[in-house]
């Protein structure tokens, strides 16, 4: 086995979001249901007008209505 077999299995684990900021992709991702990382070409689209921060925020408060709801 060689030494970046584990390398790899992260990167193809990262999620469309991760994977465009080069870093590693929790488990516990907000993007990652919503931006596969067979489908980068749709969080591009959507970075373009709102931009990450604003997706995360989003993301968040959908989120935690789901849970108050719940």
């Amino acid at each position: 086995m060689n030494r970046f077999h584990k390398l790899d299995k992260m990167t193809s684990t990262r999620c469309a979001v991760c994977k465009y900021f080069r870093r590693r992709c929790p488990l516990d991702c907000i993007f990652a249901p919503y931006f596969p990382n067979n489908d980068p070409q749709k969080f591009t689209c959507v970075h373009r007008f709102y931009g990450a921060s604003n997706i995360g925020k989003m993301l968040e408060v959908n989120l935690e209505c789901i849970q108050f709801d719940g």
